[in-house]
């Protein structure tokens, strides 16, 4: 195997858009290499060209949104993954990340409905782990979460840290309570 063969490989494809600079596979193809080689910043630029081309290619909105996801941008991310799923596209994997991005973006209540959809669409053992991971590594985060503001709230030093806590405790457990026979 040689070591250039994704920069051949992109050669290709670029002398392909040459011939044809609208053809939306070509495109996909230089963005699924560019992600291969690890240029993420290039292939979200690549997939956004593709969107300008095609804005239904499914595979452009979902790279975009992983994208956005693991450049610390939920809610960016959160936008495109609703974009799916206004597109039709209802499986575990959209609604697993429409889960994880609204919990990184403190949206609590719609996070666990997100992970709550996509156990009812797995389709194996397999992906039901892959949320049950998720729906762990929420609950994980959110005892933590009452754990400090606990200790916070016993701290007393100012008012508003004391409000803060008991409102954040309160939302934690009120989703701990709902689903509780799900965690333990």
């Amino acid at each position: 195997m040689r070591l250039d063969q994704p920069l051949v490989a992109l050669e290709v494809h670029k002398q392909a858009l040459e011939h044809f600079p609208k053809e939306v596979s070509f495109l996909s193809g230089v963005a699924r290499i560019h992600e291969g080689m690890s240029d993420h910043v290039a292939a979200a630029d690549v997939y956004k060209e593709v969107l300008r081309l095609d804005s239904t290619n499914v595979e452009a909105v979902a790279c975009i949104g992983s994208n956005h996801f693991y450049s610390d941008q939920p809610e960016v991310a959160l936008r495109y993954y609703r974009r799916l799923l206004q597109m039709g596209v209802y499986n575990m994997e959209v609604f697993n990340n429409v889960g994880l991005c609204c919990f990184f973006a403190q949206q609590f209540d719609m996070s666990l409905r997100a992970f709550e959809r996509a156990l009812t669409l797995t389709r194996g053992p397999e992906e039901a782990a892959e949320v049950w991971y998720n729906l762990g590594h929420v609950a994980v985060r959110c005892l933590t979460q009452l754990f400090v503001l606990h200790h916070y709230s016993e701290a007393k030093t100012y008012d508003f840290i004391e409000i803060l806590s008991i409102l954040a405790s309160n939302s934690c457990k009120k989703m701990l309570k709902l689903h509780e026979n799900k965690f333990f």
